[in-house]
């Protein structure tokens, strides 16, 4: 089976990329509006997003939502990259929902429905202050 491509970068110049937050994890965290938007936006297509506890989720490199898709449940992991000056490179991956011990084997990278795929793409080129959307292998970025 042949891998799909479910990292994908865009620019977008309408999300926080200048003001640091009290609940940031790290000062340069950006991208809580971006996953917050996100949210919005799988809701609108029929997605369930889970909004329990500290919506969106944090990480160190960045933020997550957790989606459920054509009964699939998915993680919408958001991160950014410095890019030229001031501006900034969104960068997205979708991952199964898999488990601990899922996640040992490889299951966050296995089983990526393409609707899931679909939705964020369509997400993103719905949007006319989106541009340069790339979609990447993962291998690309390991």
């Amino acid at each position: 089976m042949s891998e799909i491509r479910r990292i994908v970068t865009f620019k977008c110049s309408a999300f926080n990329t200048t003001k640091g937050k009290e609940k940031f994890i790290n000062p340069n965290n950006y991208g809580d509006d971006v996953a917050e938007w996100f949210a919005v936006e799988l809701e609108k297509l029929g997605a369930k997003v889970d909004r329990e506890d500290d919506f969106p989720g944090q990480e160190d490199f960045g933020w997550y939502i957790d989606f459920t898709l054509a009964e699939k449940p998915f993680t919408l992991v958001v991160g950014s990259r410095p890019d030229e000056g001031d501006k900034f490179e969104w960068v997205l991956w979708i991952e199964r929902q898999c488990g601990f011990l899922g996640s040992i084997f490889g299951g966050r990278d296995k089983d990526i429905a393409p609707e899931s795929i679909q939705a964020i793409h369509k997400i993103l080129s719905g949007r006319k202050d989106v541009s340069e959307i790339r979609w990447h292998l993962k291998a690309d970025f390991d």
